[in-house]
C-alpha cells in the first residue's frame, strides 16, 4: 500500500504528467492494427466477469483436494480486487483517461486492469505453488506474464496512463501480499 500511496500522491500533485504523456506518445507511435487486435484479445484477462469464475474454480479444485480454507484465496483475491478498484475509482485523485479511452468521465487511476490481474494471479500462484499443484517458478513466471500483459493491453489501446498501471500494481501486490499472509496464518504447523 505504501508503493500506491506513494504513486497517489505524485499524481495527484501533477508530477507524473511529462512521464506519462511521453510514454503514451511512444506507444501510440508504434501502434498498428495486428498490436490492437491482440491487446483486444488480452484485455479480458483483467475483467472480473473472467477471472472472478476462473478464481471460483480453481478454489472449488483446491478445497476439494483437501486444502481446506486456504483454497479459497484466488476467489478472495479476486473479489478482494474488483472491490478495491471500485471503491479507489472514487477515491482522489480522479483524473481523466488517455484521450483515446472512449469514456472520457471514467476516473482512470488506479488501472484496475493491473490491479485486479495482479493480485489475482500472484495469489494463485503462491497458493497453487504452496499447495504443491505446480512448481514455484512456472507458477510465477505465469503470474508475471499476466500481470504485465493485461495492463499493457490497456496502455497499448490507450485506456490507461502508464501511472495507472504502477498504481494499479501496487495494489494488487499489496492484495496478493495479504493473501499470501493469510495463507501462511492457515497452514497446517509443520513439525
Amino acid at each position: 500500500m505504501i508503493g500506491y500511496a506513494l504513486v497517489a500522491r505524485a499524481v495527484s500533485r501533477r508530477r507524473t504528467i511529462a512521464d506519462d504523456v511521453e510514454v503514451r506518445d511512444e506507444i501510440q507511435d508504434v501502434r498498428d492494427p495486428k498490436g490492437e487486435a491482440v491487446a483486444e484479445v488480452v484485455g479480458p484477462i483483467g475483467k472480473e466477469w473472467l477471472h472472478m469464475p476462473i478464481s471460483a474454480l480453481i478454489s472449488g479444485v483446491l478445497f476439494r483436494q483437501g486444502a481446506g480454507a486456504r483454497a479459497a484465496l484466488p476467489l478472495f483475491a479476486s473479489v478482494t480486487s474488483e472491490v478495491a478498484s471500485r471503491v479507489f475509482d472514487r477515491l482522489p485523485p480522479n483524473r481523466k483517461p488517455p484521450p483515446g479511452h472512449p469514456d472520457q468521465q471514467k476516473p482512470s487511476f488506479p488501472s484496475g486492469h493491473a490491479n485486479e490481474t495482479t493480485a489475482v494471479a500472484f495469489t494463485t500462484a503462491y497458493v497453487m505453488a504452496r499447495e504443491e499443484k505446480i512448481a514455484p517458478a512456472p507458477a510465477f513466471a505465469m503470474a508475471t506474464i499476466l500481470s504485465i500483459a493485461s495492463p499493457a493491453s490497456r496502455l497499448y489501446l490507450d485506456r490507461h496512463w502508464t501511472s495507472d498501471v504502477i498504481a494499479g500494481w501496487c495494489l494488487g501486490g499489496s492484495i496478493a501480499a495479504a493473501c499470501a499472509a493469510i495463507y501462511e496464518s492457515l497452514a497446517p504447523e509443520v513439525s
